[in-house]
């Protein structure tokens, strides 16, 4: 291994020792409470270096969430592809990247706490369309404006209006887990509950009997 490769692992692992140090300390303490030379204390490491990698500790915590989100919108892309080519219905592909969001909260919700309560502006760009995922809304959107196209979804319904008004009910019941109002472990099933209702309500209503399905339009168009 030459001297520049090595240094370069070196550089690395320093990186990935902050960020995990980071995420110790973020799992059980707010922002705001965390400071950076304790980063650097638990990384063994002197607080001038974490500066070297990284300006400050937004920094350091939209690195943390980059990865989480960007995963998001990518299965948030596949689904809106899905729906498109193969003749899915919105409301399935709606359903399915909503149970992406709960899924990814129950998997790191520490990171979801701390992004919605205590870094909003970091989670707002990457919900919008730049910042730290590129934008999760979009895919949500996309899906939104496709079923509004085959007449799955009703006229009135605005894509954008609509995939916010998820992503604040979503944001919602995070808030309320943090009060206490309801357990972790129930965010996923009440919450995709509430979040169906409201899809359910801009959908059109599917026609009853027989002869009223035989006139309902395929998914493909």
């Amino acid at each position: 291994m030459g001297a520049a490769e090595r240094r370069e692992r070196e550089r690395q692992a320093r990186r990935q020792a902050i960020l995990q140090s980071a995420a110790r300390l973020f799992r059980d303490r707010p922002y705001d409470d965390v400071r950076v030379e304790e980063i650097a204390a638990a990384a063994d490491l002197a607080k001038g270096t974490v500066y070297l990698y990284f300006p400050d500790k937004d920094a350091i915590v939209a690195e943390l969430a980059s990865a989480v989100l960007a995963e998001l919108r990518a299965d948030g892309i596949a689904r809106a592809e899905a729906v498109r080519s193969r003749g899915i219905p919105a409301i399935q592909g709606i359903r399915l990247l909503l149970g992406g969001w709960t899924k990814a909260y129950e998997h790191v919700p520490w990171l979801f706490r701390l992004l919605v309560l205590d870094r909003p502006r970091l989670l707002l760009s990457g919900t919008g369309g730049g910042g730290v995922a590129g934008g999760l809304l979009g895919p949500l959107e996309d899906l939104v404006a496709t079923g509004r196209d085959r007449g799955e979804v009703i006229d009135q319904a605005d894509p954008q209006l609509v995939s916010r008004a998820l992503w604040a009910l979503f944001v919602g019941g995070l808030l309320l887990e943090r009060r206490g109002d309801v357990l972790a472990a129930d965010i996923r099933r009440e919450g995709m509950a509430a979040l169906m209702a409201l899809v359910r309500g801009f959908c059109v209503p599917e026609p009853e009997g027989p002869e009223a399905a035989a006139q309902v339009r395929p998914a493909g168009g």
